[in-house]
C-alpha cells in the first residue's frame, strides 16, 4: 500500500479517536476508496489534519515536523512553511520544560509499547514570540514501514487558567459570605470582596425600592468609602436612569467601554470611562444592581462580566432571603403598632406562618394551616409541635430553643413533618423570637420542599453516571465509602504517583492501609501518613494543604467530607500539581523586590532634578530680577556678563533634560538608528573642542595608540555620548592632566580613560553605573548621577563592555571595547 495512504489512514484515525467518530463523518469515504493517487492522498491529508479543533503536529522518529496544521500557526504564531523540518521541542517548548516531553518519548522507546490515546498531560509551550503559556498535549505513536511516526494533539489553555482564577476569586466570596444574614453585611461583603478579588477600582451594590420604583445604594467599596460602612454622598436612581438604571430595566448586564460617549452616563463621585453594571435576579425579578466603574477606557473584559454575572447569580438568593428577612423584621415593628394590619398581612401571606410559646400552638396563617393540613386554627391551637417531627432527635425542640433564646434567630433547618391526615411532608423553617401579646415567643416561616427533596434523592441516584467525568478531571480524586473503603479514583491520580499502579488497584481496599503503598513517594512519608489519619478522625473539610514529594513537585491536597441530611456518605480526596504555580508565585515575590528597588530610584530621580533645576533657575531667576531693576545703570560689559550667566544656567538646564532624555530613551526597547561609518579621530577631536568650550580650557587631555585612518561601523550618537561622558567625567573629578588611549585588534576598539583626580571608594564601584547615584566623596562637584550610566547602557547598546578600577585619591580607570563594526542586541 502507497506510504501516504498509509500516513493518511493514521491520521485519520488518530483524529477520530480524538473527537469522536461523529464530527468527522464526511471523511468515511476514504475507507472505502484506498487506491487513490499519491498527489491526491496529500492533497486529502493535509485537508483532513487542517479540520481539526486543535493544533495538529507530526513528526518523525527524530522529532522532525513533518506536518504543521492552521490551528497549529493560530496557537504558536509559526507558518507551515517556516517550521517543516524543525525539530518540534526546540520549537514549541522551554528549555525548563523540556524534560517532561523527552521522559515522555524516552519511556516510549525504553518500554516498546505505545503512548495510550488518552493520556493528555500538561505543559508549558512557548510560541514564536517568545511567550510561554499552558496547553494541554496528547502523543500518539505509529510505526510505518519500519519507522515511528508520532502526532500531537494540542489545546491552548489560557483561556480555562484565566476562568480558573475568576472561579477561584467567586469560591473565597462565596465562602466569606457564610453565616452572613443581614442585608447590609451581605452587601458590604460582595463590595469588598469583588473589589480585592478582582483587582477593580470600585464596586457598589443598588438595591430595588419595588415600591418607588427605585434603586438605592446601600453598600459602596472604593472611593465612596472613605471609612467604616459609610457610603459618601449616597444617591438613588430611578429604574431606566443611568446605565444602573438601564440594567434593571432590561434585565441584562451592560457594559460601556467609554461613558463619554454614552448621554444616558450618571457622574456619581467622579467621572469614570468605563462602567460594568449587572443585574441582580431572583425567580425572574431584579431585586438589585451591582455596578463597577474605571477611569480607564476599555477596562472591562469578558472575565469581568463573566464574574460579575456570576456573583450575582451566587448571591441573588441570599440577598432575597436578606430582603424577606428585613422584610419579616418590618412586619413585627408593624404587629406591634397595628394588630389589624399584622392580621390582614399575615392571613394573605403565600409563606406558612406559625407562632408557638414553649413549643405549643398559638397562631397559624392560613398558608401553614394548609402545610399541616388542619381544617381550621381551633384544630391545631395548643398543639405540641413535638407530636408533628418525624425522625428527630428527642431535643431537638429543645435545641432550637436554646439556639433562639441565645441569638434571636436560627438558620434555615429541614426536617419532616406528619401532617394532620397522616401524609409525610419535608420542611424547611426559619425562626426568631418574637414578642406576641406580650410573651416570648417563636415565630415560625416554613416552606414545603417535599418535591425538591424527591429531585435531590434522584440526583443522588444518578451519582454513578459522574464517574466518567472525575476519569477526565486534571485532578486526581480518590473517594471513599463512610467506612473507608476506597469507591473510585481516576487515571490523575495514579499519574501524579508515577502511575506505579491503576485505579483497579485501589477499588476496595482500605484507604489507610493503601497509604502504605503511596507513602514512599512523599518527602516525610510518616508526616503524610499522619496527617491523613488526622482529618479522618476530625472529619472536617480541608482545603489547600501542600505536600513535597521526593521528587521535588508540590502537591496541593482537599479533603471534603461527602454528608447529606446529617449523615456522612463518605469522603473526596482531591490531589493538585502545583509545582508551577508555586513557582509563580516565587517569581511575583521577586518582581515585588524589583518594585520596590524602582520606587528607591524614582525617589533619588525626583530629589536631583528638584536639586539640580533649582541652582540654575535660581540664577536664571536673580540675575534677571538684577537686570530689570537696574539695567539702566549697567554699562554694556555688565550686561552681556549678567546674560551669559542666564545662558549658561539655561545649558545646564538643557543639558540636564537631556541626560535625563537619553537614559529614558536607552532604556527603551525601540532601536535608534544612526548606523554609519566615521573616523574615531574625528569624534574624540569634535568631543574635546566641545568640552573646551564648556570651561575644561585648562585640562590636558593625552591621547596615544590613536590610529587616526582606522574606521568604525556603528551608531554614531552613542559613541560621541561614550567619549562625551567619560572625559566630562575625567574633567569635573581631576585638576591634573587625563590620558585617553586607545587599542586596536581586527574586531574590536578597547579604550581606557584615566584621570587622577579624587577617585571612587571601593564599596561604591557597584553603585556608580546606576542612574541618580553618586559616590560619597563627590559633595561640593555639581552632577546628576547620569554621566556613567549614560555611558555603560551607550556602550551595552551597541554590544561592548566596560570596567573601572578606582582607588580614592587616586584617580580612576575606565576601560571599554567595543566592536568596530557593531550592530544592536
Amino acid at each position: 500500500m502507497n506510504i501516504y495512504i498509509k500516513y493518511l489512514l493514521f491520521i485519520y484515525y488518530c483524529i477520530i479517536y480524538y473527537y469522536g467518530i461523529h464530527i468527522f463523518n464526511e471523511y468515511s469515504f476514504l475507507m472505502n476508496s484506498l487506491s487513490f493517487k499519491f498527489q491526491k492522498s496529500k492533497s486529502i491529508l493535509q485537508s483532513v489534519i487542517n479540520s481539526a479543533f486543535d493544533a495538529v503536529i507530526i513528526s518523525d522518529s527524530n522529532g522532525r515536523i513533518t506536518e504543521w496544521n492552521y490551528q497549529a500557526e493560530n496557537i504558536f504564531l509559526w507558518k507551515r512553511a517556516e517550521i517543516l523540518g524543525q525539530l518540534l521541542p526546540e520549537i514549541i517548548i522551554p528549555l525548563n520544560h523540556r524534560s517532561v516531553y523527552t521522559g515522555k518519548i524516552s519511556h516510549f522507546f525504553n518500554h516498546s509499547k505505545a503512548l495510550a490515546f488518552d493520556k493528555r498531560f500538561e505543559i508549558t509551550a512557548v510560541n514564536k514570540r517568545k511567550t510561554q503559556f499552558p496547553i494541554e498535549l496528547t502523543i500518539i505513536p505509529k510505526k510505518i514501514d519500519g519507522d515511528y511516526l508520532f502526532i500531537y494533539f494540542i489545546r491552548d489553555l489560557k483561556e480555562t487558567k484565566r476562568s480558573q482564577v475568576t472561579l477561584n476569586a467567586i469560591n473565597k466570596l462565596a465562602i466569606s459570605l457564610l453565616g452572613k444574614n443581614e442585608l447590609e453585611e451581605i452587601a458590604w461583603e460582595i463590595t469588598q470582596n469583588t473589589i480585592e478579588l478582582l483587582g477593580l477600582e470600585d464596586c457598589v451594590i443598588y438595591i430595588l425600592d419595588s415600591a418607588k420604583d427605585q434603586l438605592n445604594q446601600i453598600a459602596a467599596y472604593g472611593p465612596k468609602n472613605p471609612d467604616g460602612k459609610r457610603i459618601e454622598n449616597e444617591i438613588s436612581l430611578k429604574v431606566g436612569q443611568g446605565i444602573v438604571g438601564r440594567a434593571a430595566a432590561t434585565k441584562k448586564p451592560v457594559l460601556v467601554n467609554d461613558t463619554s460617549l454614552d448621554k444616558a452616563y450618571v457622574v456619581d463621585d467622579d467621572f469614570r470611562f468605563s462602567e460594568l453594571a449587572v443585574p441582580i435576579v431572583y425567580e425572574g425579578n431584579v431585586i438589585g444592581v451591582i455596578d463597577s466603574e474605571h477611569h480607564q477606557r476599555n477596562f472591562y473584559q469578558k472575565e469581568h462580566l463573566e464574574a460579575f454575572t456570576t456573583i450575582a447569580n451566587l448571591t441573588s438568593s441570599k440577598i432575597n432571603s436578606a430582603i424577606n428577612s428585613r422584610k419579616r423584621k418590618e412586619v413585627e415593628i408593624s404587629l406591634k403598632e397595628s394588630e389589624e394590619r399584622w392580621q390582614n398581612l399575615v392571613e394573605n401571606m403565600p409563606e406558612a406562618l406559625q407562632i408557638s410559646v414553649e413549643g405549643r400552638v398559638v397562631y397559624m396563617n392560613p398558608a401553614a394551616l394548609r402545610l399541616y393540613e388542619a381544617n381550621n386554627m381551633e384544630q391545631m391551637m395548643g398543639k405540641d409541635l413535638r407530636g408533628f417531627l418525624l425522625n428527630v432527635n428527642s431535643n431537638f425542640i429543645e435545641d432550637r430553643l436554646a439556639i433562639l433564646q441565645k441569638k434571636g434567630f436560627i438558620e434555615p433547618t429541614e426536617f419532616q413533618i406528619k401532617t394532620v391526615k397522616g401524609n409525610v411532608k419535608h420542611i424547611e423553617a426559619n425562626s426568631n423570637t418574637i414578642l406576641y401579646n406580650g410573651a416570648y415567643a417563636i415565630q415560625t416561616v416554613l416552606r414545603d420542599i417535599t418535591e425538591k427533596k424527591k429531585s435531590e434523592q434522584e440526583l443522588i441516584q444518578l451519582s454513578s453516571r459522574l464517574s466518567t467525568l472525575l476519569n477526565n478531571l486534571n485532578t486526581g480524586v480518590l473517594m471513599e465509602q463512610s467506612d473507608r473503603v476506597i469507591v473510585h479514583a481516576n487515571d490523575k491520580f495514579c499519574d501524579l504517583f508515577g502511575n506505579a499502579f491503576e485505579p483497579s488497584d485501589l477499588m476496595g481496599r482500605d484507604y489507610v492501609a493503601s497509604l502504605e503503598q503511596v507513602k514512599g513517594y512523599f518527602e516525610a512519608p510518616d508526616q503524610f501518613v499522619a496527617s491523613t489519619i488526622k482529618l479522618g478522625q476530625e472529619n472536617k473539610r480541608s482545603v489547600n494543604e501542600e505536600l513535597e514529594l521526593m521528587n521535588g513537585r508540590i502537591l496541593e491536597r482537599d479533603y471534603i467530607p461527602i454528608i447529606y441530611g446529617g449523615v456522612q456518605y463518605g469522603t473526596v480526596w482531591q490531589y493538585r500539581d502545583i509545582t508551577d504555580r508555586k513557582k509563580s508565585e516565587k517569581e511575583l515575590l521577586r518582581a515585588l523586590e524589583s518594585e520596590r528597588s524602582y520606587n528607591e530610584l524614582n525617589k533619588n530621580f525626583v530629589s536631583m532634578v528638584s536639586h539640580e533645576f533649582r541652582t540654575p533657575l535660581t540664577s536664571i531667576f536673580s540675575t534677571a530680577e538684577l537686570l530689570l531693576e537696574f539695567s539702566d545703570s549697567y554699562g554694556p560689559a555688565d550686561i552681556k556678563k549678567r546674560v551669559g550667566r542666564i545662558h549658561a544656567s539655561s545649558i545646564r538646564m538643557e543639558n540636564l533634560i537631556e541626560d535625563v532624555l537619553t537614559i529614558g530613551k536607552l532604556d527603551s526597547t525601540q532601536v535608534i538608528e544612526n548606523m554609519q561609518k566615521f573616523k574615531l579621530s574625528e569624534v574624540l577631536d569634535d568631543t574635546i573642542k566641545m568640552l573646551r568650550s564648556m570651561g575644561f580650557k585648562d585640562r590636558e587631555i593625552h591621547v596615544s595608540g590613536m590610529e587616526y585612518e582606522r574606521l568604525m561601523y556603528s551608531d554614531l550618537s552613542l559613541v560621541e555620548l561614550i567619549f562625551r561622558n567619560l572625559l566630562e567625567n575625567a574633567c569635573k573629578y581631576s585638576e591634573s592632566g587625563i590620558d585617553f588611549k586607545f587599542e586596536f585588534t581586527s574586531e574590536q576598539v578597547h579604550v581606557e580613560c584615566v584621570d587622577y583626580g579624587i577617585g571612587i571608594p571601593q564599596q561604591e564601584l557597584n553603585l556608580i553605573f546606576e542612574p541618580f547615584k553618586r559616590a560619597s566623596n563627590t559633595e561640593g562637584v555639581k552632577g546628576t548621577g547620569l554621566g556613567l550610566p549614560i555611558v555603560k547602557k551607550s556602550v551595552e547598546k551597541i554590544g561592548g563592555k566596560i570596567w573601572v578600577e578606582s582607588e580614592q585619591g587616586k584617580g580612576s580607570k575606565f576601560k571599554v571595547e567595543l566592536p568596530l563594526a557593531a550592530s544592536y542586541f
